[in-house]
């Protein structure tokens, strides 16, 4: 699961930035989210669209009890 604490509301959407997150995960998990990351690293370094996005593969997200989405560059209130 992952679960945080949320520091402010940036859209009109309810996105909101966060200032805390924590992950359980078992290790097995964590090391495949370690991998999705690293593999996001690579995709980010290909993309040209500044909209590119990435998300973790369905059974990832079944464990994690969430998605996680993977954005080109930092995030901004404009996302």
């Amino acid at each position: 699961m992952i679960y945080g604490y949320d520091r402010r509301v940036i859209n009109d959407y309810g996105l909101k930035e966060m200032r805390e997150v924590s992950i359980a995960a078992s290790s097995d998990d964590l090391r495949t989210l370690a991998e999705f990351l690293a593999n996001a690293a690579d995709d980010v370094d290909n993309a040209e669209s500044c909209h590119w996005h990435k998300h973790v593969p369905d059974s990832l997200c079944r464990v994690l009890g969430c998605d996680i989405i993977v954005l080109k560059g930092g995030a901004t209130s404009d996302n």
